[in-house]
């Protein structure tokens, strides 16, 4: 949610924001995303090692079954 209908800009103005993988929330100046740090579980296609890719990057999870 920002603080204001226009885009951010530069504004400073601190409000919380979600992460991008929704895990996480954090009071942040309006006009930064946040990323959080909270590491992917999903089992790659072995089952045995987990992913462990950063989940707020966006990226599909590599050879991940989707568990």
């Amino acid at each position: 949610m920002r603080c204001h209908k226009n885009a951010c800009g530069q504004c400073l103005e601190r409000i919380v924001k979600r992460c991008r993988c929704g895990a996480k929330m954090k009071e942040v100046p309006c006009a930064r995303e946040f990323l959080c740090e909270t590491k992917c579980k999903k089992l790659r296609n072995c089952f045995i090692h987990a992913c462990n890719r950063k989940c707020c990057t966006g990226r599909d999870c590599p050879q991940s079954n989707g568990t």
